[in-house]
């Protein structure tokens, strides 16, 4: 009986120490990237070849507390909103700046998927978004329904 305790007990030890140990390793795994004050991806944003339906509005702002809105015309004043998370940013090899993002409209069901490239330039603003997970820069093509064009104001 003996034996069976001890027993019992070094592994329920062992069990509790490799999880500790396990956690900790994805503490560093997922962790955000912290915005400036200043990124790219803020401010005002048009296309105005846009329809202006819900999914291509004319105009984006995009704001550095985390939320942005979409008008349906460059001239409305009426919007729908929703939040943003920058989760990574790089720069390409020609100069241009990547975000990914979660992006959701605030009484929207589903989150999105973005990856947003800015250019060079900082006048230039292309995304493509999906619902699954993350695009990659081979889906940011102008055929991909999911692919949008704005241009800073």
């Amino acid at each position: 009986m003996k034996k069976k305790t001890v027993l019992f007990v070094l592994m329920f030890l062992v069990t509790v120490f490799a999880c500790l140990n396990s956690f900790g390793d994805d503490k560093g795994k997922y962790g955000f990237y912290v915005p400036g004050d200043n990124e790219e991806l803020y401010g005002t944003w048009v296309n105005t070849t846009y329809t202006g339906m819900t999914q291509y509005p004319q105009k984006i702002e995009m704001y550095d507390w985390g939320d942005w809105e979409t008008y349906s015309k460059v001239t409305d004043t009426s919007f729908i909103s929703g939040t943003f998370i920058i989760v990574d940013k790089w720069t390409d090899s020609e100069g241009n700046i990547l975000y990914k993002e979660y992006v959701r409209e605030r009484h929207g069901l589903y989150p999105e998927f973005e990856l947003d490239r800015i250019s060079k330039s900082g006048t230039v603003w292309e995304y493509v978004f999906g619902y699954d997970d993350f695009p990659t820069a081979d889906n940011m093509i102008s055929k991909n329904p999911y692919y949008r064009i704005y241009y800073r104001e």
